[in-house]
């Protein structure tokens, strides 16, 4: 599993010890992968089920692109994980905006 295999051992060392969890998705190279749903469903049930998930990148894709990969990552995350989808903690970011000082407007809107 390459980088992810060392994300996931780091995470397993830290999670236990956390108030919550980050987990990072993209908003270009690839929507959630079946592997990481199968490390998320076993994070929820072991150690917490406060995960916040943070799409990165939204600058770099389209509005298009990167809202309906959204859509789908929270669809699939709230069927895999068994939660009503409004329940999924789920935050796009635009480092743009950052950028601009608009810090308001760091988060588009996630619905």
């Amino acid at each position: 599993m390459g980088l992810f295999k060392a994300h996931r051992d780091i995470t397993w060392k830290y999670a236990p010890n956390a108030d919550a969890v980050f987990f990072v998705l993209d908003s270009v190279e690839a929507v959630i992968s079946s592997d990481e749903i199968q490390f998320l469903k076993e994070l929820t049930a072991k150690v917490t089920k406060r995960v916040y998930f943070i799409q990165t990148k939204t600058d770099d894709a389209s509005t298009e692109q990167w809202q309906s990969w959204r859509d789908r990552n929270r669809a699939i995350l709230a069927e895999k994980l068994t939660l009503p989808q409004d329940e999924v903690l789920y935050f796009p970011v635009s480092f743009q905006a950052q950028e601009r000082g608009r810090p308001q407007a760091l988060w588009p809107s996630s619905k």
